[in-house]
């Protein structure tokens, strides 16, 4: 419990660590109605002190006054808010000391460390794509607030990745209590736990409704023997089990169908990468073709076209497992330098670079390589060079001498005359061609 006196140091604490992550922090008095009475708060602007407890953790703070674990709040739209729940001694009664029923007792003040908002960084995106402003939630931090006073906040916080909203927590959660708290307690202890609560009760209620309505999940044998296919390479087999199969199974993971049928495309796409990968296909090969796969995905706005789009995936991944399939038999030098011409297409690779990876004089990884894939290394690379050409000439935005330039071709002439090698035509007239189609 800390004293009136503690909380200025305190109060200069938590500036550093607004400082260190930009995040906001308000330290408040919260009463029995639920007021909040800003102490503290940095940056000192009038619209952050207009933000209010969700009302989800002011509920609990409430309800468990005693509770001193810290909480985190998703809104559901991207806007993270977390609170430390605290008690300081009343010094305004002299010595702290109130009388209650004959018996001195301590007057303590229930307060909270505030912590955000922030919006959640999208990594893969990079970030800041997002317009900035927030829906005005009737449960959420900005409910205390006016569209305009909103809109002032939402310019202020930052976007940050969770792993960094977890640690300012843990952080002021030091420097309140002067101990730790472990990551997974953090977690745990957040405002959402109650989900973890319903597990059990939402398990029975959905085996209910499927037996109820005789729908079901696919067996897992038939599961299990899809992705046997994939890891073969069963290109055919594949194709005649997906036209004969109606479902991929009843399984409810969203509330709406769209977001549901997404849902099993990225799951579906996850096991597949996994099968081709134990099929031979290149590590970074089969995760380019998943992410490709579930980006696609989220894009798309009909169900019809995410379904087709599951069954292409598992026939794409198959035709890569086949097109790796003898891997498998490669030595382990002839491995490593396939997976690093696969690596560095858009880099120098050289029978120099083969061979000092290898541990092999050039003349032996020569031969070694031509013994085993039927091509020399030269032959090899610019096949594959000509393949990532063909992908990028059909998707890419990027002109044809840029492609050229990324694979490492020495000049445009050089480029087109290798690609007509291998596909009898110019780069201009596959691009052409393929949009045609």
């Amino acid at each position: 419990m800390l004293t009136r006196a503690e909380l200025t140091p305190l109060f200069e604490n938590l500036s550093l660590v607004f400082q260190l992550t930009g995040l906001p922090i308000q330290v408040a008095e919260i009463a029995g109605d639920s007021y909040l009475k800003r102490l503290f708060s940095v940056p000192d602007f009038p619209e952050m002190t207009k933000l209010r407890l969700p009302l989800r953790i002011e509920a609990r703070i409430l309800a468990e006054p005693t509770n001193a674990m810290p909480m985190v709040y998703n809104d559901g739209d991207d806007t993270v808010f977390s609170c430390i729940p605290f008690r300081f001694a009343d010094d305004a009664d002299p010595g702290g000391i109130a009388e209650s029923g004959g018996s001195a007792q301590r007057c303590t003040t229930l307060c909270v460390v505030m912590i955000g908002p922030c919006f959640l960084q999208n990594v893969y995106r990079g970030d800041d794509a997002r317009p900035r402003g927030k829906r005005l939630t009737k449960d959420g931090c900005f409910r205390g607030c006016t569209a305009g006073e909103a809109a002032t906040v939402s310019g202020i916080v930052p976007y940050r990745e969770p792993r960094y909203v977890h640690a300012a927590v843990r952080l002021a959660y030091r420097l309140v209590f002067g101990k730790s708290i472990d990551f997974a307690d953090l977690l745990m202890c957040g405002a959402g736990v109650d989900a973890f609560r319903d597990i059990p009760a939402r398990t029975g209620e959905d085996l209910f409704e499927r037996r109820e309505s005789d729908r079901f999940h696919m067996p897992y044998s038939v599961e299990r023997e899809l992705w046997d296919l994939v890891r073969q390479g069963a290109v055919d087999k594949i194709r005649f089990r997906l036209e004969t199969q109606t479902t991929w199974g009843f399984g409810i993971i969203a509330k709406n169908t769209l977001r549901h049928e997404k849902n099993m495309l990225v799951a579906s796409t996850t096991l597949a990468t996994r099968a081709a990968i134990d099929g031979g296909v290149p590590d970074e090969i089969a995760y380019a073709l998943s992410d490709s796969v579930i980006r696609s995905g989220e894009e798309l706005v009909d169900v019809e076209g995410v379904l087709l789009l599951n069954n292409r995936m598992v026939v794409n991944f198959a035709e890569l497992v086949l097109r790796y399939k003898n891997g498998s038999g490669y030595s382990r030098e002839i491995s490593l330098c396939l997976d690093y011409v696969n690596k560095h297409l858009f880099d120098d690779v050289s029978l120099d670079i083969l061979s000092d990876m290898v541990n092999l004089s050039t003349s032996q990884i020569s031969r070694k390589f031509r013994k085993e894939t039927g091509k020399s290394i030269v032959g090899y690379v610019q096949a594959e060079r000509v393949r990532e050409a063909e992908t990028m000439l059909r998707f890419s935005p990027r002109s044809i001498p840029e492609i050229g330039n990324c694979l490492n071709f020495g000049s445009q002439s050089y480029f087109t005359a290798v690609f007509r090698k291998h596909t009898g035509m110019t780069p201009a007239e596959f691009r052409r061609v393929s949009r045609e189609r």
